[in-house]
């Protein structure tokens, strides 16, 4: 801090545009981080702000700052008068720890939105990308909300639900999730997360993303599920897909694929392009069920391209591109 300038924000903060918050908590009180919140109001050009995951466990839950309530308490030091306006703050990525305070009774595993976390989105008006990340069985907990956590980010355009992050009580409405411009929602978590996040707002999302997991362990995207995301999208444009993660069964569900896509991007690893031929991928036997398709995108291209060379993929190649559908490998 520049102590030369009564002002906050008038010192060296203003030239700082990307803050990382420790994952480790160090010196200064998770209960209440005054000491932070103090920094961010240095900091008022600030776009990003990440708070990184901490695998050994050593993290806390950051609680929400005391403010000022016109008791005896405002002239307190661990007292600020009021939580900073976060006007210029674009992006914030925040991981969930491993571990909470205890000091509360009862105190729910993850109380989001009524910790840190909620104080920085509620004064960021901004705010047009939000990633809420944690580790494997970590979740958004809702037992001390009288329904559902309280979401209202109106500028918001990008969700990302990253690792495991769920709500117990899966009951996310469009009134407890207000997200009126959300177009571009990624998932890397548990994917039933998605399903009421799609309920919500699935009629002006434009882009899903699946984000591929980095152990079958975490869970698999079953047909159902696929089925599930697409008919809640009707206006979606564009579908990125890891294969990897799908797991067919006996009753593969063809979904319905929303006719407005325009862009589908695959992504192989170890995964058999043979697999393709499944109910699930019929699009790619009847092209004309996508009318706006214009650009299809194979991942790994060395695995794709070979694939490429059979009949039956070299018809299918084809057929898209008559109807001016680029097939690209990248």
């Amino acid at each position: 801090m520049d102590t030369s300038s009564e002002k906050a924000g008038g010192g060296n903060g203003r030239f700082v545009r990307n803050v990382e918050i420790n994952s480790r908590v160090q010196d200064f009180d998770p209960f209440n981080p005054v000491i932070v919140a103090q920094i961010l109001a240095q900091c008022p050009g600030m776009v990003s702000l990440a708070r990184p995951f901490s695998s050994d466990g050593m993290n806390l839950a950051i609680c929400k700052v005391r403010v000022s309530d016109g008791s005896l308490q405002s002239s307190h030091t661990q007292v600020i008068p009021h939580f900073p306006t976060l006007s210029a703050l674009r992006r914030v990525d925040w991981w969930l720890p491993l571990t909470m305070p205890t000091r509360y009774p009862f105190s729910s595993p993850t109380e989001v939105f009524r910790d840190l976390l909620g104080d920085i989105i509620k004064h960021a008006p901004n705010l047009r990308y939000l990633t809420i990340g944690g580790p494997p069985d970590s979740y958004i907990s809702s037992q001390h909300y009288p329904s559902s956590p309280i979401l209202s980010l109106r500028n918001l355009t990008t969700l990302r639900l990253e690792c495991d992050v769920r709500f117990d009580n899966g009951k996310l409405t469009p009134t407890t999730w207000q997200l009126p411009n959300l177009t571009h929602l990624i998932v890397g978590g548990s994917y039933s997360v998605a399903i009421p996040v799609i309920e919500a707002c699935g009629s002006h999302l434009k882009v899903l993303e699946i984000i591929p997991k980095s152990s079958w362990i975490t869970g698999t995207f079953v047909p159902a599920i696929f089925h599930d995301f697409l008919s809640r999208a009707p206006n979606l444009e564009e579908f990125n897909f890891p294969l990897d993660n799908f797991a067919g069964d006996n009753r593969p569900v063809p979904p319905v694929y929303p006719s407005s896509l325009r862009t589908i991007r695959l992504y192989l690893g170890n995964w058999s392009p043979d697999r393709l031929s499944e109910p699930t991928f019929d699009f790619l036997k009847v092209p004309h069920c996508l009318p706006m398709l214009k650009q299809l995108v194979f991942y790994n291209h060395g695995r794709w391209q070979k694939a490429f060379q059979k009949p039956t993929f070299l018809l299918v190649k084809q057929a898209f591109e008559e109807r001016s559908c680029s097939v690209e490998f990248a």
